[in-house]
């Protein structure tokens, strides 16, 4: 075997671009350093008659670092000129990251100008299926086609960095110890962002006198309402320490609904908000807030109970809850309690003994045939009525509450809408949206014709949609620019199906 002084050697300029820099920071790194300062370098570095290193640069680094280490073991092979096919060929079996991975297989493609339709040489086939192999052993199809798919983002969102570049930042992050999947992700929904919002602009003077999108704050937007002028408000805040919500848009000044502290101050933030909007209320009107309770370290929050009675402090009438069942709950992992299946509709009024009861609403419901179109969108589908959980026909007589006290759908199905708004060039990125059958329950029974309904947590304006089609007048309040302007699309699109002829800018 023969050996060569320390500083004889020259790494490669290749490896680093491919597998990054040492470190003892790295895990791999640190257990390689731990390796040879106790046994010493047992490996030989491979190098060329230039004593250029091939593969070992890594312990190249860490002889350097140390100092009682003056010659190491190498193997030299006959290679004037190093290239990074050379450096992937002799490191197959180097610990690496799943994008140091797909990279390989990535770059030995392009090198050996493997693509569909060209047939490789005999000596190209075999090296790329002995990488190939390689790889395949280490990392799946799916993540490897995932990893491409992010730098296919990156490529687009930055064109001005250089394609090395976003490899090398990718695997850092997985270096830190990202997940492939996460990074997609997110990858995906910042692209989307980026791309709703060009759209977005094209909707901000769009409005119908039926239906109306308030873009702004919901803690502030109530000055933009008529007083004593609303029938009913069903709305479905953000739930409480569920995720990340940004629908303060840059306010610094507090903290996004759903992402307090604890809570209380969750509970305290929400009843402020619907007190503004008391005096916009008729006294015959209905207020429906959809809220899911929590689990958090072992107890359940009771934020249905404590949200009943802070708004009943401030002068809301309480009806009643409706119970509102998921056939298909999201999984919500490893909790020492039952599966939650759950969430609540609070109903409430301002004036329990004179707010308004549509006797008529299922006849009403049977008879408009644009509720079916608004809510499906395709002939020949099961009727709404399918999912609800309603007294019998016999129990709907005068004089008989007919309130339904038990909602059960399956969690919705947002394809057909998802298809809308991409044909308006959109992505769907709301991922919270509830069942029509919801707002259906909470309108109809509630309200006449012509009446104005208001959501003051609108979203993609299910409500307003729902609204709409039972002849219905809504108005929205959405923070998000982007929401606000899928709605307009959204409700766009039904207006057509309506009056086709009609022209809508």
């Amino acid at each position: 075997m023969e050996t060569r002084a320390i500083s004889q050697l020259i790494p490669n300029k290749y490896s680093i671009q491919l597998y990054g820099e040492f470190s003892l920071a790295n895990e791999e790194d640190y257990s390689l350093f731990t390796s040879i300062s106790v046994n010493g370098i047992l490996e030989p570095i491979i190098i060329n008659g230039s004593n250029q290193i091939i593969s070992g640069v890594r312990r190249y680094f860490v002889a350097k670092m140390l100092n009682h280490i003056k010659e190491v073991p190498v193997t030299i092979i006959d290679l004037k000129k190093i290239s990074e096919l050379d450096v992937v060929e002799h490191n197959l079996q180097r610990v690496k990251n799943d994008v140091q991975l797909a990279y390989e297989l990535e770059l030995v493609r392009k090198k050996l100008g493997s693509k569909q339709g060209v047939k490789l040489d005999s000596e190209s086939k075999k090296q790329l299926e002995k990488i190939k192999s390689s790889v395949r052993n280490e990392i799946s199809d799916s993540t490897r086609k995932r990893v491409i798919s992010s730098v296919k983002i990156l490529k687009e969102m930055h064109p001005e960095k250089d394609e090395k570049e976003i490899w090398s930042e990718l695997s850092k992050k997985v270096d830190k110890g990202a997940k492939v999947n996460t990074i997609l992700k997110n990858l995906e929904t910042q692209k989307a962002k980026l791309q709703n919002t060009e759209l977005a602009n094209q909707y901000d003077d769009y409005q119908h006198e039926c239906f109306k999108i308030i873009q702004g704050d919901a803690l502030t937007a109530h000055s933009q309402i008529e007083d004593n002028s609303i029938n009913n408000l069903t709305t479905s805040p953000p739930y409480w320490d569920f995720r990340f919500y940004d629908q303060n848009e840059g306010k610094a000044d507090r903290t996004p609904l759903g992402n307090e502290p604890n809570v209380d101050l969750y509970i305290d933030a929400l009843v402020e908000i619907f007190v503004r909007y008391k005096s916009k209320m008729k006294s015959s009107s209905s207020i429906f807030i959809n809220v899911m309770d929590k689990i958090f370290k072992g107890k359940v929050c009771e934020i249905p109970s404590k949200l009943s009675y802070k708004m009943q402090k401030q002068g809301f009438e309480y009806i009643q809850p409706l119970m509102w069942f998921k056939k298909n709950p999201q999984y919500q992992g490893n909790q020492k309690t039952h599966q939650t299946s759950c969430e609540y509709i609070l109903h409430f009024t301002l004036d329990v003994d004179n707010y308004y009861q549509n006797k008529n609403w299922i006849s009403e419901l049977e008879s408009r045939e644009l509720i079916h179109d608004a809510l499906y969108g395709v002939d020949g589908e099961v009727p709404l009525i399918r999912n609800l959980i309603i007294p019998p026909s016999y129990m709907l007589e005068d004089g008989i509450n007919h309130n339904p006290s038990l909602i059960s759908t399956t969690v919705i199905n947002n394809h057909a809408l998802n298809v809308l708004l991409q044909s308006k060039g959109f992505q769907l990125t709301h991922s919270a949206l509830y069942s029509y059958e919801i707002p259906m329950l909470c309108i109809l029974p509630y309200t006449k014709r012509n009446q104005v309904c208001l959501d003051v947590f609108s979203g993609l304006a299910t409500t307003g949609i729902v609204a709409y089609a039972t002849d219905r007048s809504f108005i929205g309040v959405e923070n998000s620019k982007i929401y606000a302007a899928q709605s307009k699309a959204r409700f766009i699109e039904l207006f057509k199906q309506e009056h086709p002829d009609a022209f809508v800018s």
